[in-house]
């Protein structure tokens, strides 16, 4: 074995590694793994592609495992560049290229999808805020100095909108309370408290309650980890390697 495969052998096991931490949850751990390999200027732009987008799937910050889904691709870009300019065809470097290609637009369109949710949820929660104004009455209205005007009922002072935020907090605690209720029974059918996992901890039951991170890398060809099925990063293919020069 020459240097350049025993190199190679060496970044696909780091890989797997780092992958193997993110299928266990261990996030942070992934994410040093994957960021010291980043941090190796020798590593093949394959692996480093695939670091970035695992890295991605570790952070929470959604502005920060873009920024490196936009790497991932500049770095495709500058392989796809390389790789058109050597001349003739090479079906393995073409192999992998579109591997990549496949990968990060995968990617991308999970954190796509994710906005269009986010944007979602925030719609609805405006109309539930506006549906609680209408019934409780509410009215913003100003005077003629466009002050708002306190509104006074039976000799008491009510400020519009208080009523709407506790009636609004109130729909969501009666929410919650039911979520708990339904989860608590979930897990004393199964019989082990080792099934639950903390509302704000990633990798949680509830989905509106789960982090970007751990979000899609499948456990085998075909099969989604439990609760992380919306990113996923297939395994590396130890012949779809791109020139270590790269």
């Amino acid at each position: 074995m020459d240097r350049d495969e025993a190199d190679l052998e060496g970044y696909q096991k780091g890989y797997d590694d780092a992958r193997a931490l993110y299928e266990n949850d261990q996030f942070e751990d992934a994410l040093r793994l994957a960021e010291s390999m980043l941090d190796e200027s020798a590593l093949p732009r394959y692996h480093r592609i695939k670091c970035y987008l695992l890295a991605a799937g570790c952070l929470e910050d959604h502005a920060e495992a873009e920024d490196l889904v936009e790497m991932a691709d500049s770095h495709w870009l500058m392989a796809r560049h390389y790789v058109s300019t050597r001349g003739g065809v090479d079906p393995e470097s073409e192999g992998a290229l579109e591997e990549l290609r496949s990968d990060i637009d995968l990617v991308k369109n999970h954190f796509k999808e994710e906005r269009a949710a986010d944007w979602a949820q925030q719609e609805l929660e405006w109309e539930q805020q506006e549906l609680a104004r209408e019934m409780e009455g509410v009215k913003d209205d100003d005077d003629e100095d466009g002050e708002e005007v306190e509104v006074v009922e039976k000799g008491k002072q009510i400020v519009p909108g208080a009523m709407v935020i506790e009636s609004y907090d109130q729909m969501q605690h009666d929410q919650q309370e039911q979520s708990d209720a339904t989860e608590r029974k979930g897990i004393a059918s199964t019989g082990t408290e080792a099934l639950h996992r903390h509302p704000h901890r990633p990798g949680s039951v509830r989905m509106e309650e789960q982090a970007s991170r751990g979000s899609f890398l499948p456990s085998s060809p075909g099969t989604l980890l439990p609760f992380r099925s919306r990113v996923v990063v297939p395994e590396v293919e130890e012949e779809a390697l791109l020139p270590t020069d790269m």
